[in-house]
C-alpha cells in the first residue's frame, strides 16, 4: 500500500502529463498535470474514453498515413496510431496537438512506452506528454531575433561578414561595393586568400595572423584590429577591423565589420613625416608631440568603440533615408509614423507641421485633408488601401506627377517612397513627339514615292498618245495615211488606253488607301454576325491568292461565337494580315502555313490570331510595322498601308487592340483583343 501511495503522489506531482491506457485504449490513468494541462477531470476520462478525444482528428489522420509508410503496415485512424510504433519496439516520441476541454489548443512532446506485467506481457500503455509552449515561444524569439539582426546586417552601411570555419559564408552589399566586385555571388565565390594580400603591413603573412586573429576573437568573444585587404583590381587599402563572436542556431560565427581607415593612416603618415623633420631640433617637443599622439589615438579608440555600441538599427536606417533623393515615410505594423527624410517635407511642404514620430496613419491623412492641403488629391483607393503593395502614379493639383511604391517591411509595416518622375515623363512626351514627326515625314515620302510612279506612267503615256495623234492627223492631211498606218494607230490608242486606266487605277487605290488610315468609322455597316462565317468569307476572298501557290490557309474557330460589330472591317483587318504574310513571310522558303483562330476570353471578350511560319520579323522593324508607308518592298508590290490600316480599324473602330510578337527565323504571332460588342 505504501508503494502504492508513493507512486500515486508522484504520478501526481509529476511536472508532465501521465495518461495510462490498457490495451484497448481505454484510459485508466490521468494525473493532475494532464487535468491542467487539458482541462478534463480524471472521472471525466478514467474508464470512459481514448487518448483520441483530446487530439485533432486530421493529425491523428495524416500520422496514420505517415506511420503506414513508415512501418510498411497499414493504420487507420485511432488508438493504434498512438501505439503502434510502441508495440514493434521502436522508438516512439513525437510533438502532437492537444484539443482542451475549452477548445483551445497546445503543442506537445507525447513519449508512449509499454507497460508490462512480471511475465513481460503488455497489459497497457503509458504516455507522458510535455508542454512545448514557452519552448516553441523561445523558438520564435529566437526566429525574430535573428531576422532582425538579418535586417541591420543587409542594410549596414559598413563592409559586414559572416564568417564560419575560417570561411566567409555571407557579406553585405557594402562589402561587394568596397572591394569592386559585381555580384555577393562573385564575391562569396572568390577565396578569402584573393581577398588579402600575402604579407601584411607589419610582415606577417596574412594566412597565419587572419587565423590568430579569429582565435582571439572566438576566445575573449569581440577582437578590434588594423588590416590591410586588396581589391578586385589588385589594390590594397587599410582597414579596421572588428571580429564579434555571436551564437546563430547553435554554432558559433563571427561578425565581422570593416571600416576604411585610408585618410587616417594618410594623416598618421603625414604626422609622423613631420615628427621627423622636427626630431633633431627638439627632442623635448617630440616627446610631447608624441605623447599627445598616444592619447588622442587612445581617445579616439574608446570614441570608436562607444559609437560602435550604441549605435543602433533605427539610426543606421535614418541615415539611408536622409541620404535619398526620394520622400520616404516609414509606418509600423500598428500604421504609426516611424519615421521620414527631409526630402518628403520639401515634395509635401504642408504636411510638414503633421510629421511626428508615432502619429497615427488615419490621423495624419485626415489632419493633412483638413488643412486644406492640395498635395494629396484624390487618387481612387490607392493611398487608402494598407493592404496596396506595389507601384502607382499620383497627379498633384499642381501639375506633378509622382510614383508612389510602397513596400512591405519584416515587421508588418510599409515603407512608402515617393519620387518626383515629372521631369522625365515630360522628357518621354517630347521624345513621343519627335518620333510621331520623325513618322509624319516617311509617311509624306511614301506617299510622294508610291503615287509619284503611277501618275509618272500616265503622263508619259498621254504624252505618246498625243505625238501619235499629230503623226495621224498629218498622214491624213497629206493624204499619205495608209490602212496598215491606221491599224496601228488603233492598237496603239487601245493599248495607251489600257496603260492609262491601269495606273489611275492604282494612282485611285493608293489615295484611297491613304484615305483608310483614318479609319472613316461610318464605311461599315454595324450588326450582329457570327464570326466564324466571317472567317469562310475571308478563304473565300482569299482562295486566289493561295490558287497555285505551295501556301495555304488553315481556319480555326470555336463554334458559336458571336460579335455585334463591323463585319467588314474586319474581313479588311484580316485579309491585310494574311497579305501581309504572303507578300513578306515566306521569301525564300518552300510551304508555309497562315493560320487564323478565335475564342473566347471571358469577360466579354474575343482573341483572334495570325499566325505564320515564315522567316519573322527583324527586331530592329518591330516597332514600325504599323507606321503608315512603311515598308521594306517599295515597288515590290507593299505600299506599307496594309497594317497601318489593320491597326486603326482594331483600335478606333472596334476598340480593341493588336499586337506583334516574332522570333526572327520562327515565324510571326498577331493577336487581336476585342470586346464582343464594338464601342
Amino acid at each position: 500500500m505504501q508503494s502504492m501511495a508513493f507512486t500515486a503522489a508522484i504520478l501526481d506531482n509529476a511536472g508532465y502529463a501521465v495518461i495510462a491506457t490498457d490495451t484497448s485504449g481505454v484510459i485508466t490513468v490521468f494525473n493532475r498535470m494532464g487535468e491542467h494541462m487539458l482541462g478534463y477531470a480524471a472521472d471525466e476520462l478514467i474508464g470512459l474514453a481514448t487518448p483520441a478525444k483530446f487530439h485533432l482528428p486530421s493529425e491523428v489522420a495524416a500520422r496514420a498515413v505517415d506511420f503506414s509508410k513508415a512501418l510498411g503496415i497499414t493504420l487507420t485512424p485511432g488508438f493504434d496510431v498512438f501505439v503502434a510504433k510502441t508495440r514493434l519496439n521502436l522508438p516512439n516520441e513525437h510533438e502532437w496537438t492537444y484539443v482542451r476541454k475549452d477548445g483551445s489548443q497546445l503543442q506537445v512532446l507525447l513519449s508512449v512506452t509499454a507497460l508490462r506485467d512480471a511475465a513481460g506481457d503488455v497489459f497497457g500503455f503509458l504516455g507522458m506528454a510535455v508542454d512545448l509552449t514557452e519552448r516553441k515561444r523561445a523558438e520564435r524569439a529566437v526566429s525574430d531575433s535573428e531576422q532582425r539582426f538579418r535586417d541591420l546586417f543587409e542594410r549596414s552601411p559598413d563592409p559586414s561578414w559572416l564568417i564560419q570555419d575560417r570561411l566567409f559564408m555571407d557579406c553585405n552589399l557594402a562589402a561587394v561595393a568596397i572591394l569592386g566586385y559585381s555580384t555577393r555571388q562573385e564575391l562569396l565565390a572568390t577565396h578569402p586568400s584573393a581577398l588579402s594580400p600575402e604579407f601584411q603591413p607589419d610582415g606577417r603573412q596574412s594566412f597565419d595572423k587572419a587565423e590568430e586573429m579569429m582565435l582571439t576573437a572566438l576566445r575573449d568573444g569581440i577582437h578590434r584590429f588594423e588590416w590591410e585587404h586588396r581589391r578586385s583590381d589588385g589594390s590594397c587599402f587599410p582597414v579596421e577591423v572588428t571580429l564579434a563572436r555571436l551564437a546563430v542556431q547553435g554554432q558559433e560565427i563571427l561578425y565581422c565589420i570593416w571600416r576604411d581607415i585610408t585618410e587616417r593612416k594618410r594623416a598618421e603618415s603625414a604626422l609622423l613625416t613631420a615628427n621627423r623633420r622636427y626630431e633633431l631640433l627638439n627632442a623635448d617637443l617630440e616627446a610631447r608631440v608624441a605623447e599627445r599622439t598616444r592619447l588622442l589615438a587612445t581617445e579616439v579608440v574608446e570614441r570608436r568603440q562607444a559609437e560602435q555600441f550604441a549605435r543602433q538599427s533605427a539610426q543606421w536606417l535614418r541615415e539611408v533615408i536622409e541620404l535619398m533623393p526620394s520622400g520616404i515615410v516609414l509606418w509600423d505594423s500598428d500604421q504609426r509614423l516611424v519615421a521620414w527624410n527631409k526630402a518628403f517635407e520639401v515634395m509635401f511642404p504642408e504636411a510638414t507641421i503633421f510629421l511626428k514620430e508615432g502619429v497615427p496613419r488615419s490621423a495624419f491623412v485626415e489632419a493633412v485633408e483638413a488643412s486644406g492641403s492640395t498635395s494629396f488629391p484624390p487618387d481612387g483607393q490607392e493611398s487608402g488601401n494598407w493592404d496596396r503593395i506595389g507601384r502607382y502614379d499620383r497627379l498633384l493639383a499642381d501639375g506633378r506627377i509622382i510614383t508612389v511604391e510602397r513596400l512591405p517591411t519584416s515587421e508588418g509595416g510599409r515603407l512608402v517612397i515617393n519620387t518626383d518622375v515629372t521631369l522625365i515623363r515630360r522628357a518621354g512626351e517630347a521624345l513621343a513627339r519627335s518620333e510621331r514627326m520623325a513618322s509624319l515625314g516617311g509617311l509624306v515620302a511614301g506617299i510622294a514615292h508610291e503615287i509619284n510612279t503611277p501618275v509618272g506612267n500616265a503622263l508619259l503615256v498621254a504624252s505618246t498618245l498625243g505625238d501619235r495623234l499629230a503623226e495621224v492627223e498629218a498622214g491624213m492631211l497629206g493624204g499619205t495615211l495608209r490602212r496598215s498606218d491606221f491599224s496601228a494607230f488603233i492598237a496603239s490608242i487601245t493599248e495607251s488606253g489600257q496603260l492609262l486606266s491601269r495606273n489611275l487605277h492604282r494612282a485611285a487605290d493608293l489615295i484611297q488607301n491613304f484615305k483608310q488610315v483614318a479609319v472613316d468609322q461610318t464605311s461599315d455597316k454595324r450588326r450582329v454576325f457570327d464570326l466564324a462565317k466571317v472567317f469562310e468569307e475571308v478563304h473565300m476572298l482569299m482562295a486566289p491568292r493561295f490558287k497555285g501557290s505551295p501556301h495555304r490557309l488553315e481556319l480555326s474557330c470555336e463554334a458559336g461565337l458571336t460579335m455585334d460589330g463591323f463585319p467588314g472591317a474586319l474581313v479588311q483587318v484580316l485579309t491585310n494580315l494574311i497579305d501581309n504574310a504572303l507578300v513578306h513571310a515566306f521569301d525564300g522558303r518552300g510551304e508555309g502555313v497562315i493560320a487564323l483562330g478565335a475564342r473566347w476570353l471571358g469577360s466579354d471578350r474575343m482573341q483572334i490570331t495570325c499566325d505564320d511560319n515564315g522567316c519573322g520579323i527583324p527586331l530592329a522593324q518591330q516597332s514600325r510595322i504599323f507606321d503608315p508607308f512603311f515598308t521594306t518592298r517599295f515597288g515590290q508590290g507593299g505600299s506599307g498601308l496594309g497594317l497601318s490600316i489593320a491597326m486603326n480599324l482594331v483600335h478606333d473602330l472596334m476598340g480593341g487592340e493588336i499586337v506583334v510578337a516574332s522570333t526572327p527565323g520562327a515565324g510571326t504571332h498577331f493577336t487581336i483583343t476585342v470586346p464582343g460588342a464594338a464601342p
